[in-house]
C-alpha cells in the first residue's frame, strides 16, 4: 500500500508553536505571504518548486533565470554575471540584488 498523496499547503500539518513565550496567543499572518525556497545549486530548487507554485497559485521568481535573461539581453549587471558564471564560479550577492532590484 502507498501512503496517499500530501494534502497542500504541507506547512499546516507541521506541528506548530500556538502561544508565545510568554503565553499569548499567537495569531495567525494577514495580508501578503512570502514563501522563500533557498538551498546550494542543484538541490532541486527549480525541480520542485513549479509544482509548489502552481498548487498554492501563487508567483515563481528564479534569481538564476533573472541572471540568465540579464547575461541574454547583454545588460552591465548580465555582462558582470557572465563572467562569473562562465569561470564557474558563484555570482555576487551585490550582483543578484541588482538584477532583482
Amino acid at each position: 500500500m502507498t501512503d496517499p498523496e500530501p494534502s497542500w499547503p504541507l506547512w499546516v500539518d507541521l506541528p506548530l508553536r500556538r502561544t508565545h513565550a510568554d503565553g499569548r496567543p499567537r495569531t495567525p499572518p494577514r495580508g501578503r505571504q512570502i514563501l522563500i525556497v533557498f538551498g546550494p545549486p542543484g538541490s532541486g530548487k527549480g525541480s520542485h518548486y513549479p509544482r509548489v507554485s502552481a498548487l498554492l497559485g501563487i508567483p515563481h521568481l528564479s534569481t538564476g533565470d533573472m541572471l540568465r535573461a540579464a547575461v541574454a539581453a547583454g545588460t552591465e549587471t548580465g555582462l558582470k554575471a557572465k563572467e562569473a558564471m562562465q569561470a564557474g564560479a558563484l555570482v555576487t550577492d551585490d550582483l543578484v540584488v541588482a538584477v532583482v532590484v
